[in-house]
């Protein structure tokens, strides 16, 4: 009867122990971590930058990231194919498909698509040149753009000056860039209307020669 409280506390212990063990052996579970390339773009020249700094792990243990071409034009070049954040040029004309795949500690992993859009940086339009003679304005407008020239894009905007020569005077044949919202006269500027682009010059007295040795185009710089 004496020794029944020292057996009683030596089972205790040796649960206590037991318990113990088993809390300790619990598996913390790993989540797999989540990838993000970033939004869909378009660019107006042959290189862009991929970022997937954006992704994200729960447990914060993201060991790799992995980027490649899944579809588009073969011409192309990932200057750092396992960065983060990456610069690929020598893209053609055409739509790509970038595919991030990011990888955790653990080897769980997850995957994310961008597509980039390649386009001519520049368009240019025939157009004819109209005199306005009730706001002494000449001008020449473009069609509607297309949702891929969005004019929030426009970099700068150019005229074709036609060559012209004479005794002792040669003036070559240029594109020359013109200003936005321009007012002053003899001047040629340029405005937005709606989704168009109208170039024009004010003037004081009509001067047709003077107004034609400029052609019927006008070419878009896009950004």
């Amino acid at each position: 009867m004496q020794h029944t409280p020292s057996i009683t506390t030596s089972f205790l212990l040796i649960c206590a122990v037991v318990g113990s063990c088993n809390k300790s052996d619990q598996v913390v579970p790993n989540n797999s971590p989540v990838a993000n390339a970033g939004k869909d773009t378009i660019v107006y020249e042959l290189s862009t930058e991929l970022n997937g700094k954006a992704s994200t792990d729960p447990e914060n243990n993201i060991k790799t990231f992995s980027w490649r071409k899944i579809s588009g034009p073969s011409s192309f070049h990932i200057d750092y194919p396992n960065a983060a954040q990456t610069k690929v040029a020598e893209l053609a004309e055409g739509v790509y498909q970038f595919e991030l795949t990011v990888t955790d500690a653990a080897g769980l992993f997850s995957r994310d698509t961008i597509s980039v859009a390649v386009l001519k940086d520049e368009i240019t339009f025939d157009v004819a040149w109209t005199n306005d003679a009730s706001n002494k304005m000449l001008f020449i407008q473009t069609p509607a753009l297309s949702a891929s020239y969005p004019t929030s894009r426009i970099n700068a905007v150019y005229l074709y000056r036609s060559g012209l020569g004479g005794p002792g005077v040669t003036i070559p044949a240029v594109w020359f860039p013109i200003q936005k919202d321009g007012t002053s006269q003899g001047t040629y500027n340029y405005k937005i209307v709606n989704n168009t682009v109208v170039a024009y010059q004010y003037y004081d007295v009509y001067n047709n020669f003077g107004f034609f040795s400029v052609g019927n185009q006008i070419k878009l710089v896009f950004r």
